[in-house]
C-alpha cells in the first residue's frame, strides 16, 4: 500500500494576480512529505517551516477567551473551573491565528 501524506488546510490568504500566504499543517510519512513539499516548491511556492512558537504574555492577557475561538487545535482552552486561560503549547500548530483575535495584544510569536 503508497503512503499518503495530507494537508489541512489551517488559514488562506490569497488572491488573484497577488503574493498570498497559506498555512499547511502536513501529515504523513516523510518520504511523502518531501516530495509534496519538492512538489509546491517545483511550482514555484516558497515553502517555509514554522520556526518560533507562540508566547502569551500573563500580566497583559485579561482571559477575554477570544483566541480560543480561532484556534483549530483547541491548544488555547478557558479552564472550566477558573475561566483562566489555558495553552497546551503540545496542541499548538503556530498558525498564528489567535494573534490579530487578542484585543490586548497580550499574544505573540517567539523566534
Amino acid at each position: 500500500m503508497d503512503s499518503i501524506a495530507y494537508a489541512n488546510i489551517i488559514r488562506a490568504q490569497v488572491a488573484p494576480n497577488q503574493i498570498g500566504k497559506l498555512v499547511l499543517e502536513l501529515s504523513g510519512d516523510i518520504d511523502q512529505l518531501d516530495a509534496a513539499i519538492e512538489w509546491m516548491r517545483s511550482r514555484h511556492v516558497n515553502v517555509s517551516h514554522t520556526l518560533g512558537e507562540i508566547a502569551i504574555n500573563p500580566d497583559v492577557c485579561v482571559h477575554c477567551g477570544l483566541c480560543t475561538g480561532v484556534c483549530p487545535t483547541e491548544a488555547l482552552s478557558l479552564h472550566p473551573e477558573t475561566s483562566k486561560l489555558t495553552f497546551t503549547r503540545s496542541r499548538c500548530i503556530v498558525c498564528e491565528q489567535c494573534i490579530p483575535s487578542c484585543p490586548v495584544q497580550a499574544i505573540s510569536t517567539n523566534l
